[in-house]
């Protein structure tokens, strides 16, 4: 999708005229939803088959991906971010996946400098397999069109920029599709990206999971927590609390500081790693906070 406040694709676009798989192999379609059409000259250009559907500036980001897979062709779809640009094996690395029989990939997100994004939403790595519920984001994408003409697509639910496809993710896992993350699809993200307020992020994923009993079912700790970190987080400030009256209790803060100081990617540096710690700490108990109070809301 692009609009108004999209920049140029020439990156984007020689990115994928690089790609190791064949320019035959694969379209583009660019769902312009721009005021003034601007987009609709690329159509057919730079060798790939490339096709731009005019949409109302108007539609929202849900729809738009929506009117993207309807109007493709192949067996699978992958999303990209127009501010992206793609490492040269990325069409290969998805399509190979999902001909191997996997229904729902999605890469790694690099910054240009090439560091890993760990500690901020939406790129932060959201599953690790065990029950922790799998998150995806359509910024980066590759799913079956099969599974989304049986959930419906994304639907109205990217209307709210806080639930980054969550609903997209409780559905298809409510159906049996199990995510894959493969590290061999890049994308590389622009430096001044911003991420999204992790706490309004949680709030509105606490929503949306409330309404799916069976994606509950995976959640940890009868229903409640839906990340393995926001669990470790309520055991920490526990054992803070209690360690005034026996210092062993503190020994529950363990799981958290090992999470956050020997799983966080090495690649964001090890002197950074214990320098965010007060800032990382403050928002897990804060995003651990507001899916309590979201769930034991009546």
């Amino acid at each position: 999708m692009v609009d108004d406040t999209t920049g140029s694709l020439d990156e984007l676009l020689a990115a994928l005229v690089d790609q190791t798989a064949p320019p035959d192999s694969f379209e583009l379609v660019i769902v312009d939803a721009s005021s003034t059409g601007r987009f609709a000259t690329l159509a057919g250009s730079r060798h790939l088959t490339t096709r731009v559907v005019s949409a109302d500036p108007t539609t929202g980001h849900g729809e738009c991906r929506d009117i993207a897979w309807r109007t493709s062709r192949g067996r699978a779809v992958a999303y990209l971010d127009a501010a992206f640009v793609p490492n040269s094996g990325w069409v290969t690395v998805l399509a190979g996946a999902t001909a191997r029989g996997r229904r729902l990939v999605s890469g790694r997100f690099l910054r240009r400098e090439d560091v890993e994004l760990s500690l901020t939403p939406p790129y932060r790595e959201l599953w690790r397999g065990g029950p922790e519920f799998p998150l995806v984001t359509s910024r980066q994408l590759a799913v079956l069109r099969s599974d989304l003409e049986a959930v419906g697509g994304f639907g109205d639910a990217e209307k709210d920029p806080d639930l980054s496809d969550l609903s997209l993710a409780v559905r298809l896992v409510a159906s049996g599709v199990d995510p894959f993350r493969t590290r061999e699809a890049v994308a590389f993200v622009p430096l001044d990206e911003q991420p999204q307020d992790r706490v309004a992020r949680v709030r509105a994923a606490s929503r949306v999971l409330a309404d799916h009993p069976r994606a509950r079912a995976r959640l940890l700790l009868g229903g409640v927590f839906w990340q393995r970190r926001h669990l470790e987080a309520a055991l920490l400030v526990l054992g803070l609390g209690l360690a005034a009256k026996d210092r062993r209790a503190a020994l529950l803060a363990l799981p958290w500081a090992h999470e956050r100081t020997c799983l966080t990617p090495r690649s964001s540096g090890r002197l950074r790693r214990y320098l965010v710690l007060p800032g990382v700490l403050a928002a897990d108990v804060a995003e651990t906070t507001v899916t309590l109070a979201e769930r034991l809301r009546p």
